[in-house]
Formats: structure tokens, C-alpha cells, sequence
């Protein structure tokens, strides 16, 4: 399921936000070099702004382990997984957004789309996690759907 969810993801980033967002910059003037700069510079702050997220927040790596800022003796490290699914659907959001506000509703729908079939397993895995630490099974259902589903 994340292999799919990464594919959906790939082609919605590649065809609802980096072609019409060429065409948007062309049709405001730019040419191609331009457009291509524009979007360039867009992905690359987006990326540097990623960067700075996960270098400053507290979050878990099944591998690794705890990563970022420092982090309370207190927190949980079960939140520190949810936290770390926060801190990725956070782009998420930002790019339904922006697919609203600029280009076609269908394009923009079918983003949404896309990007909620991908955050069902998430939602699903924080469920999980949360129930096996111990939490009620309403309240991990619960935060499993806000994290999954619901987009900043």
C-alpha cells in the first residue's frame, strides 16, 4: 500500500501541480527558462523548508530512532510517530491548497483524491501504533483519521 500511495503521489505531484504550475507561470509572462526557474526555486525552498522541519522537530525513525530538536524525557514515543505523520501531511495540506486556489477544480479533486488514498495506510499505522501503546481504541481511531485523513 505505500508503494501505491507513493506512486499516486509522484504522479499527482507531477501532473495537478508541476505541469500547470509551467503553464501558470508562462501564461503571466514567463518564458520557458522563467517557468522552469519559477517552479525550480519553488520545489527547491519547499525542500529546503522540509529540511529545516525535520532537523528542528522532535520525530521517530524505526531504524534511527529519535531525530530533530530536543525532545522531552516525557514525550511518548508513540506521539513521536504521529507527530513525525503530522509533519508529513503538513505539504500535503499545503498542496491541496494551492491546487485550489490555481488551477482547474477536477485537477485540483483529483490531487485530493490521490492524496487521501495515500494517507488511509498512514491514518491506519498510526491507529496501530497508538493502540499498542496502550491507548483506548476510540481515541486511536480517532487520531489514526486526523492524521491520515485530515490535512492541515
Amino acid at each position: 500500500l505505500f508503494g501505491f500511495g507513493a506512486g499516486v503521489m509522484l504522479a499527482a505531484c507531477s501532473f495537478s501541480l508541476i505541469i500547470p504550475g509551467l503553464a501558470a507561470a508562462k501564461d503571466n509572462g514567463a518564458d520557458a527558462w522563467g517557468a522552469g526557474g519559477i517552479i525550480g526555486g519553488s520545489i527547491l525552498l519547499g525542500g529546503l523548508a522540509l529540511l529545516a522541519m525535520e532537523r528542528l522537530l522532535p520525530h521517530e525513525h524505526f531504524i534511527k530512532g529519535v531525530e530533530g530538536g530536543p525532545s522531552p524525557r516525557t514525550l511518548r514515543r508513540t506521539w513521536l510517530f504521529v507527530f513525525a505523520i503530522a509533519l508529513h501531511n503538513l505539504p500535503e495540506g499545503l498542496a491541496i491548497g494551492v491546487a485550489y486556489g490555481g488551477t482547474s477544480p477536477v485537477q485540483a479533486g483529483t490531487l485530493t483524491a490521490g492524496i487521501a488514498i495515500q494517507d488511509v495506510p498512514e491514518g491506519l499505522v498510526v491507529a496501530v501504533a497508538l493502540l499498542a501503546a496502550g491507548y483506548r481504541r476510540w481515541l486511536a481511531v480517532l487520531l489514526g483519521m486526523a492524521s491520515g485523513l485530515v490535512e492541515p
